[in-house]
């Protein structure tokens, strides 16, 4: 092989090496944007199927069926859970909660597809005027808001709902 073949060899491995770099380079970008893509669709799955499990319980403690025998009287929405009980009653953990506001302070992790989630729950009572204005009086809706984090990257996404109590 003469000089000038060599050289014509070199230079066509480094334009291999150097297309070769560019799209692993490519291809490592677009698996890690598919997989942020997928953690956040499970995120979303996942909080819509906190939400819809919420919407099967109790709006409060006091409208749970069994608390409610004797309780013609109560006064809504003075009766219902004040703002600092908030959360579980003696005994309850997750997943058999009895109502929403047994959703506070949920702290929750678990492989939900292919990812470990990290799950936050937090209940208020909001104003009725302003959806969103959280309020320290007790109120006929409640914002239930999760956090769902991924210890693997910097996933954080925040997801509110809203419930209203329209009675029995």
């Amino acid at each position: 092989m003469h000089t000038g073949q060599f050289i014509y060899l070199l230079v066509a491995f480094m334009l291999f090496s150097s297309f070769s770099l560019a799209l692993n380079r490519f291809q490592v970008a677009a698996t890690i944007t598919t997989v942020e893509a997928q953690q956040v669709n499970d995120a979303i799955s996942l909080a819509q199927m906190l939400s819809e499990e919420a919407w099967t319980k109790s709006f409060d403690e006091m409208t749970v069926p069994e608390n409610q025998v004797g309780s013609a009287g109560a006064d809504y929405p003075d009766d219902f859970t004040e703002t600092k009980d908030l959360g579980t009653e003696s005994g309850e953990v997750y997943p058999d909660f009895d109502d929403v506001d047994d959703y506070n302070d949920l702290d929750y992790s678990l492989i939900y597809g292919s990812d470990s989630l990290n799950v936050k729950g937090r209940v208020f009572y909001i104003s009725t005027t302003v959806d969103t204005l959280c309020t320290s009086s007790c109120t006929f809706n409640k914002m239930l808001q999760f956090t769902i984090t991924s210890p693997r990257n910097e996933l954080e996404l925040t997801f509110e709902y809203i419930y209203s109590y329209f009675g029995t």
